[in-house]
């Protein structure tokens, strides 16, 4: 392997032995992972139990009072609801949409590096997010835009992948078909059906024909 194209640890036997262990190709997701968990972690802490706003506020009143508006996510005001009632705050709430920002900038990670992006270039791209404050914060706010930013991320990654290691990709040169193939046929085709299931049960989302 070329020099420099593997992402490498500072030395230390017990983190070098442990890395060894993982598939060389789960390398650079694990390690975007693990950084970008880390420094979230670090805002949720300084901002725990997360970021309010006036729509967080109307999120708690809507599923405490009963006083319901149209123009919320319903799947949001559950997930409130669902955090609220078990463990009588917002914090789980929050702490799993650092969890998921975190895998989905793994994910678009790795596909950026299928792109023939360089390991140290691509795990850098992936992690100023969670780094730069306009970006880190919003992670942690409670507010139905956080998993609809997730969900159009992930949907970037998957269609990138999809893109470079798809049916078409892998359909030998020469062979002619009477149609594209369907993204719904990749292996990377489920970011997309989440983020669709997603912004179709929102109330507020423009479209309701999904």
């Amino acid at each position: 392997m070329p020099s420099g194209a593997e992402l490498k640890l500072p030395r230390n036997a017990f983190l070098s032995k442990q890395w060894e262990r993982i598939p060389e190709k789960r390398r650079l997701p694990f390690a975007v992972f693990a950084t970008t968990q880390v420094l979230f972690l670090l805002w949720w802490a300084a901002f725990f139990p997360g970021a309010l706003s006036y729509d967080s506020i109307t999120y708690v009143w809507h599923v405490t009072t009963d006083n319901w508006m149209s123009n919320h996510s319903v799947v949001y005001d559950s997930l409130v609801w669902l955090s609220l009632n078990t463990t009588g705050d917002l914090w789980i709430l929050t702490l799993a949409q650092t969890v998921a920002m975190s895998a989905t900038l793994a994910y678009c990670a790795g596909t950026l590096r299928k792109w023939g992006v360089r390991q140290r270039w691509a795990a850098v791209a992936a992690c100023v997010p969670a780094l730069l404050p306009p970006t880190a914060v919003f992670v942690i706010f409670v507010w139905k835009d956080v998993p609809f930013v997730i969900g159009s991320i992930l949907a970037f990654g998957a269609a990138a992948g999809w893109r470079h290691g798809g049916p078409a990709a892998a359909r030998p040169s020469g062979t002619r078909t009477s149609t594209a193939p369907s993204p719904c046929s990749s292996w990377a085709s489920w970011p997309w059906r989440c983020s669709a299931t997603t912004a179709c049960w929102s109330p507020s989302s423009p479209r309701r024909s999904c």
